[in-house]
């Protein structure tokens, strides 16, 4: 239990001291704005005891849309970890505590699921892989075991 609580602590302390340094990048350095979450993610992926193995190579393109199998949050914290990206999510998760606030400090695109905003939603990510910035979409659209490839739920995938 202490263990748990160190690593908690040691998480929210990396967190918060590396936020106002990355409020400023992305004020005055747009450009750079993908070095601290990389960094702060390879963090995390030590202090949460984390080992990463991958086969392969990642792609070093920009931008490269990556499909990704979601099996929990942690996905996040690992993908970033390898490469420089941003995430497609549900707009819900803009207004989460903290995880919202992360989120958006990663260019985060939140989008909305209604068939109504469809075009909407795929002009936003379009614009945001013309600008040349990675983007990870995770098609089933929610998070499972990761045993299995649930169908594919986002009709902003059919863009692709």
């Amino acid at each position: 239990m202490l263990f748990l609580i160190l690593r908690l602590f040691a998480f929210f302390i990396i967190t918060f001291s590396l936020l106002p340094i990355q409020i400023l990048i992305i004020f005055f350095f747009k450009n750079k704005s993908y070095i601290i979450p990389k960094i702060y993610h390879k963090i995390c992926c030590k202090i949460f005891g984390i080992r990463i193995k991958y086969k392969g190579k990642i792609s070093k393109l920009f931008p490269t849309l990556f499909v990704v199998n979601h099996a929990s949050y942690i996905d996040i914290i690992i993908l970033s970890s390898l490469f420089e990206t941003s995430f497609v999510a549900k707009k819900e998760v803009s207004s989460w505590p903290l995880l919202g606030f992360l989120s958006k400090l990663q260019n985060t695109l939140f989008i909305d699921r209604k068939v109504s905003s469809l075009k909407k939603q795929e002009n936003l990510i379009l614009n945001h892989l013309k600008n040349k910035k990675n983007l990870v979409i995770f098609p089933e659209g929610t998070s499972s075991d990761g045993n299995k490839v649930l169908s594919f739920k986002s009709s902003l995938f059919n863009i692709f």
